[in-house]
């Protein structure tokens, strides 16, 4: 897990319990803005990579956002060092956004904007450049909007799009991309609604999910 902008630039390994395992800090990055975490495939067939999403902008106000990605470490890392920056603009002007999936099979990112009156979809095709500026479009648009995170499976077969109050659950065939996925139909999903609620992931065995909340007043996180 990560903490939101103005923190530390850390990640945060934690158990079933929500007790932390392990601090790992990230060199050569800024958390002006993180809002989303994802693992997936990456620049070498095999390898695990870790995609952390600074594209938060409540204001549209930045002329850039971007996704540091870097090869997912092992429990004895204490820092990381080699870590690519994916940086971006939206193709038709700001937006801000707090989710995105990463399609496994093409290493396309997709990111899901907020407080459009539909949250917007926009692609980053692979490969995308560590050295120049990339360009997301917009690919389709959703039926609702406040999105505030997305997850999905390690099979790449089922997505869950997450909002304060609902959790939009999509089937995914192989041969579909994202884009089209998010153009079919979803299932709402009962869940345990917390305060501030901004996160959400699948277990690795693909036997539920679990829902993350921000910390709200004097409410503490919970898992």
């Amino acid at each position: 897990m990560q903490e939101d902008g103005g923190n530390n630039t850390q990640l945060y390994l934690i158990n079933r319990a929500a007790q932390l395992n392990k601090k790992i800090f990230l060199k050569n990055s800024i958390n002006r803005d993180w809002e989303d975490i994802a693992i997936s495939t990456g620049p070498v067939a095999g390898k695990n990579y870790i995609y952390l999403a600074d594209i938060g902008d409540n204001n549209a106000a930045y002329s850039t956002a971007c996704f540091y990605r870097f090869e997912e470490p092992d429990q004895t890392k204490d820092t990381i060092t080699t870590i690519d920056k994916i940086e971006f603009v939206y193709s038709d002007g700001a937006r801000d956004a707090e989710a995105f999936l990463v399609d496994e099979a093409t290493k396309d990112i997709f990111i899901i904007t907020k407080r459009d009156t539909k949250s917007l979809v926009y692609k980053l095709a692979y490969p995308q450049s560590t050295s120049t500026i990339n360009t997301a479009i917009l690919v389709t648009t959703l039926a609702y909007n406040g999105v505030v995170s997305a997850a999905i499976n390690t099979s790449g077969t089922e997505m869950i799009i997450k909002t304060y109050t609902n959790l939009y659950y999509y089937k995914k065939a192989a041969n579909i991309a994202i884009d089209k996925a998010l153009q079919t139909n979803y299932t709402l999903l009962s869940y345990q609604q917390e305060p501030q609620g901004e996160a959400i992931s699948f277990a690795n065995d693909n036997t539920g999910f679990f829902t993350l909340s921000e910390q709200f007043g004097s409410i503490p996180q919970q898992l």
